[in-house]
């Protein structure tokens, strides 16, 4: 006979997970990245800042009422402890039903919208676009059991998938004179095939939502949703303003710089947050498992990030006319204070679903409607002193109190000081700051008659012996302890899991 396992034993097992669910997620995520951007290279060529800027103007109200539409159903499903399969059922019956009053309020808005921005094509490319939220409301269920069960291997290959078909549809699209539509009508082709993907590896009842019988998991999301609609709302007031008072050409230009700086990030850290967000779940109440794992996850996402972000603003000047022609060297200086941003974001990113797993949501619902009342004022006068670059320093000045409250709130509901998350943020900062010197040194060094791909080839390269040495160097000791927490889960994953870890739903089929 077997005895119980122990906490060692649990934790490494739990280690062995994450780093499976981070491996499979990621080679599934980044891999569709690949095929994205690659299409985006070639699709940027052909189509023009406006049709970008366009189609930036529907996502305005798109992302809106899809957020609207998930209502933080998905985020119910993840915390519920014993769902039973009625349960279900009316949950995934009442996202459905909202995803037919997300198209009927999208088309209501195509008018007006199109009004707004004085663009009379934007009443089309709503409507078309509506149908998106019926089709993918589906897998919100589905996603959600498949992610609560630590099934990231399927979720990965779904994504795969999808990402490889919108990217080759965009490009077809494209190339054959479609204009800004090769932009919209790829979405709901792999949006239908992801629902029908993600159907058949959960399979979910569909009934009609009783809120008697649903009502924590309602009310819960009551306060997610709140939270996550302030939230957009004040990260879209940004591309609002841009258009509105600047034109769908600075538009373009502020929405495919915001693109190149918060992919890369929202991709590595929303894939650890992704991850992340069940165990944290499964983990409520023990904070020090809790506070390991969260500042584990920080220091590993910081240091791949951070570098990531304020190296591509280094050497923005160069890498933007290479890679995407000289229309494109408007965005140069936007994306530099872009990138900055999106640094001061990998400091916030994982703490939300860290909050919202472990039952704080409404911090994180006032917290945002604050920003909300505050922010826009700022774009504002970003937009009419500094035109877009204006509008993306307005998140320089705007940002840092969001950081500090979240900070606050994470040391005070969760148990992880202050200085412990700041610790673990130390390593990558300091390393970031030698990268930065070293790259300025170089480009001090070389001469600017030297080929330009070149040029850019000895920045990059020494930014990146700079960053990885001082790491090595003055951090040794920190990266080794990382290492260590991969081989621990590297090694558990040859013994079978103690029967405490992570408990699959029953009705879930093996995948």
């Amino acid at each position: 006979m077997t005895g119980s396992p122990t906490p060692s034993t649990v934790q490494a097992h739990r280690d062995r997970r994450v780093l499976d669910a981070v491996a499979w997620t990621g080679a599934g995520r980044y891999a569709g990245q690949l095929f994205r951007w690659s299409s985006t290279v070639v699709v940027a060529r052909v189509l023009s800042p406006s049709d970008y800027g366009l189609v930036g103007m529907t996502a305005l109200l798109s992302g809106l009422v899809a957020l609207l539409a998930e209502f933080g159903v998905g985020a119910a499903v993840l915390r519920l402890r014993d769902p039973d399969a009625e349960e279900l059922a009316q949950l995934n019956g009442l996202a459905v039903f909202l995803g037919l009053i997300a198209m009927g309020v999208s088309l209501l808005a195509a008018w007006p919208l199109a009004l707004f921005f004085r663009r009379p094509e934007l009443t089309g490319i709503i409507a078309v676009s509506s149908l998106g939220f019926v089709l993918t409301s589906f897998q919100t269920v589905p996603g959600a059991l498949l992610q609560r069960d630590l099934r990231f291997k399927s979720v990965a290959a779904v994504e795969l998938a999808s990402a490889v078909t919108l990217a080759l549809l965009v490009l077809l699209l494209a190339l054959g004179g479609a204009g800004y539509w090769a932009l919209v009508i790829p979405n709901l082709f792999t949006g239908a095939l992801a629902s029908l993907q993600f159907r058949r590896l959960a399979r979910v009842g569909l009934a009609w939502p009783q809120l008697s019988r649903i009502r924590d998991s309602y009310r819960y999301s009551l306060w997610v949703i709140a939270g996550r609609l302030s939230n957009y709302l004040y990260f879209s007031a940004d591309f609002l303003m841009v258009g509105r008072l600047l034109g769908s050409a600075a538009l373009g230009s502020y929405t495919f710089a915001w693109d190149l700086a918060n992919t890369p990030n929202d991709q590595i850290n929303g894939l650890v947050a992704r991850v992340s967000t069940p165990f944290f779940a499964s983990m409520q109440g023990d904070r020090q498992q809790i506070a390991r794992l969260f500042t584990t996850l920080l220091e590993g996402v910081s240091c791949i990030s951070i570098p990531l972000m304020l190296g591509l603003a280094a050497v923005a000047p160069e890498f933007i006319p290479l890679l995407l022609g000289d229309q494109w060297t408007g965005a140069v200086p936007i994306l530099q204070v872009l990138c900055i941003f999106a640094a001061m974001r990998v400091m916030t990113i994982l703490i939300s679903p860290l909050l919202v797993m472990v039952g704080d949501a409404r911090f994180q619902s006032v917290l945002t409607f604050i920003a909300l009342l505050y922010m826009p004022p700022l774009f504002v006068l970003g937009a009419k002193y500094h035109g877009p670059e204006g509008v993306a320093l307005a998140w320089l000045l705007g940002y840092p109190p969001i950081i500090i409250a979240l900070f606050y709130r994470t040391a005070r509901h969760c148990g992880i000081p202050i200085a412990e998350l700041l610790r673990a943020l130390y390593p990558s900062l300091v390393a970031s700051a030698v990268m930065l010197a070293a790259v300025a040194g170089c480009r001090l060094v070389v001469p600017e008659d030297v080929a330009l791909p070149l040029r850019l080839a000895l920045y990059i390269l020494s930014g990146m012996l700079a960053y990885g040495l001082t790491l090595l160097l003055a951090f040794r000791s920190r990266v080794m302890t990382f290492v260590s927490f991969i081989r621990k889960g590297l090694a558990a994953s040859a013994k079978p899991a103690p029967q405490t870890v992570a408990p699959v739903h029953p009705s879930a089929p093996p995948g």
